[in-house]
């Protein structure tokens, strides 16, 4: 049997609104076309509450991908269309509220695996056992994971279909986070949603699909957008990837530079991206980091790269040469362990324009530092 797994679609996601519909029909078309059955990692939709549009659109596609061929699986006994999804962290409700993933599963659209367990049986009597846990809040996860107690079951490929921030796949990983290690044992493949970039964990038998749309226009986001196919005889999956817009990250690197010659550097860098053919408009972010000139405000810089051929967007994190004086000041003396009050001497001396031969006032001001928190009335008085 050939299962396909879709990653987060975040379907409705305003800036890219039309991406999203595009690429998660593209997602799910692709899926239908070359597996038996579907399984989906959560945030099918980017809101808890979507509105009609969105609504619209996604029982538009899923109707064309059930009518799309004849399915010839059952899902525990019955003929249903083989869609198996479960709820994301962007569709999670309150207890007492139905949410989305629930509401299409109602219509017959998809099925709504939070917290169970299904089977699908192919024509020859092949079954794939999806275990499923819908997303909940990461400090409760491996409590969930104990009460729910998924184990594999015989004469079936099992399947551990989760919706989590999981430790080892993402960066500054929080101990209150799941690790592969807290994952139910002995299943044939662990499929996680919920991060957004694509990865594959041979070792633990883990998939991250990613989400099949831009979100965080970050530089991890660069890679191949797509759906996985797991071969359940031969133990196996590949890649295949969707039609989707390309995502260009550049980070620029300035030291102690003008306006005019960081305006220079980004319009080439921009040239240099567009000299390229691409299939479909680019997304372009470009993200300036470093020091411009003494004297010059970072915030004066305005830059106009609009361009036809692609949505480019600019963040400007550059500091001035002054404040980066200062930040490298302030860390060399934490590094040499130096007093809270030697530091705050340093520091106001250095905007009085105080040198070294300037003993007296040195003495006078660490006077004031100290009567400052002693008694801050008698300083505002002295003052």
């Amino acid at each position: 049997m050939i299962i396909g797994i879709i990653g987060d679609t975040h379907f409705g996601i305003s800036k890219w609104y039309e991406d999203s519909i595009r690429q998660g029909r593209d997602a799910f078309l692709k899926a239908a076309q070359f597996s038996d059955a579907i399984i989906m990692t959560g945030d099918l939709f980017h809101s808890s509450k979507p509105n009609l549009n969105v609504l619209q659109d996604v029982v538009n596609i899923l109707f064309e991908t059930a009518k799309s061929k004849k399915w010839k699986v059952k899902v525990n006994g019955e003929n249903r269309v083989p869609i198996i999804v479960i709820h994301g962290n962007h569709e999670r409700q309150t207890r007492d509220n139905v949410n989305p993933i629930e509401f299409l599963s109602s219509l017959g659209l998809i099925i709504n695996a939070d917290d169970k367990v299904n089977i699908i049986e192919s024509e020859d009597g092949e079954k794939v056992a999806v275990h499923a846990m819908g997303d909940i809040m990461d400090d409760h996860a491996k409590e969930k994971l104990t009460e729910l107690n998924f184990k594999p079951i015989k004469e079936c490929t099992n399947i551990f279909l989760f919706h989590q921030s999981l430790r080892e796949a993402m960066y500054m990983g929080n101990k209150s986070w799941l690790s592969v290690k807290d994952l139910p044992e002995g299943f044939d493949l662990y499929v996680d949603g919920h991060i957004h970039n694509r990865k594959e964990f041979s070792d633990y038998r883990l998939l991250i699909p990613g989400s099949t749309v831009i979100t965080q226009l970050e530089e991890q986001e660069m890679n191949e957008k797509g759906i996985y196919l797991y071969d359940t005889v031969k133990r196996a999956y590949r890649f295949m990837a969707i039609d989707y817009r390309p995502f260009i990250f550049r980070r620029l690197l300035f030291n102690n530079e003008s306006l005019g010659d960081i305006e220079i550097k980004v319009k080439d860098e921009v040239k240099a991206i567009l000299s390229k053919d691409y299939k479909m408009k680019p997304i372009i972010r470009i993200v300036l980091e470093g020091s411009v000139k003494k004297g010059i405000n970072p915030r004066d810089l305005k830059i106009n790269v609009k361009d036809p051929n692609a949505d480019i967007i600019l963040k400007n994190n550059l500091e001035s040469q002054e404040l980066e004086n200062k930040i490298k000041m302030i860390r060399e003396l934490r590094e040499k362990k130096i007093p809270v009050r030697e530091m705050g001497v340093r520091i106001i001396a250095e905007k009085l324009g105080y040198s070294s031969s300037d003993s007296d006032k040195l003495i006078e001001l660490s006077e004031l530092l100290s009567k400052l928190e002693e008694n801050p009335d008698k300083v505002l008085d002295k003052l």
